[in-house]
């Protein structure tokens, strides 16, 4: 993807607790200088640079109207994540970083020093009425042209899909299915069906697993339920429906398992750039689709 206009010229100080475009740190040995260089019309020169540092889930336009844009005046942005920052799109398949809409006259540009995830897909509940997983958050959403420069220490990963929930209602198989599993990085489980296990919650270190029916505490036998044997597991006398599995970062969840399992969630993207010009400098991490 290629800008049709050339962004800003910013030099980008690259150290834990230090901000791009201020002044030198301490400790210049620990420092990666990023240059992006750019000519800018000679009517932009002379606009200030406002830098914000973002700290959260959010929408840029919406950070810099508090901070005291008007909305319309011709304007330059340069948006910091930090790098002791993370920034986690909410459970479900939350974004984590919205460019908002921004009139044609302002130039923006995105600094990632840290780690920027969209939210994990949640898992679909298992049978006898089993849901679908869900799709996982994009970690940055682009609404109007923007430079995006990810440091050696910033890391962008879209969301996985949730797992899909399990169902099966025959007579060889518990009545139910496992739950889905929650997509990385926080995706929440799907709940089991009849007495199958829940899925897991995704995790910032794995994708949650799809739940099973090995958790039962009675045997299921032609529609009825007896007491299990004095010894040996309950389980052993079923076969296990096993709801899909959370996607890792960007990557789909997979479908619940049984005679009607329901689909994972899609993963999301590192930057769904919905065919609008954005300009990427990578020197670190992308986990997930850029288009």
């Amino acid at each position: 993807m290629t800008l049709k206009w050339c962004a800003l010229v910013v030099a980008l100080w690259m150290a834990a607790g230090a901000a791009p475009a201020q002044d030198k740190p301490d400790n210049p040995e620990n420092v990666t200088t990023v240059t992006v260089t750019a000519n800018l019309p000679p009517d932009r020169i002379s606009k200030p640079l406002t830098t914000i540092l973002v700290t959260e889930p959010a929408n840029l336009r919406a950070l810099a109207d508090a901070s005291g844009y008007d909305g319309k005046s011709a304007a330059n942005f340069l948006f910091v994540v930090e790098k002791q920052t993370t920034i986690m799109g909410k459970p479900g398949g939350g974004t984590a970083i919205d460019t908002g809409d921004w009139p044609d006259t302002v130039y923006l540009a995105l600094a990632i020093n840290g780690k920027v995830y969209g939210g994990g897909g949640n898992g679909g509940d298992g049978g006898p009425s089993a849901k679908s997983g869900t799709k996982g958050g994009d970690a940055i959403y682009v609404r109007a042209s923007i430079l995006i420069v990810i440091a050696e220490t910033g890391t962008v990963e879209g969301g996985g899909g949730g797992g899909g929930g399990a169902e099966a209602n025959n007579s060889l198989n518990a009545p139910g299915g496992g739950g889905g599993g929650g997509g990385f990085p926080n995706g929440l489980y799907g709940l089991g069906g009849g007495s199958a296990d829940n899925g897991r919650s995704g995790t910032l270190h794995s994708p949650g697993r799809g739940g099973n029916n090995y958790s039962v505490t009675n045997w299921y036998w032609s529609g009825g339920i007896i007491p299990p044997p004095a010894s040996g597991r309950a389980s052993s006398m079923l076969t296990p429906i096993p709801g899909g599995n959370g996607g890792n970062a960007g990557r789909d969840g997979e479908p619940g398992t049984g005679d009607r399992g329901r689909g994972g969630g899609a993963g999301g993207y590192a930057v769904r750039a919905n065919n609008i010009p954005v300009e990427l400098i990578l020197s670190g991490r992308i986990r997930g689709e850029i288009g």
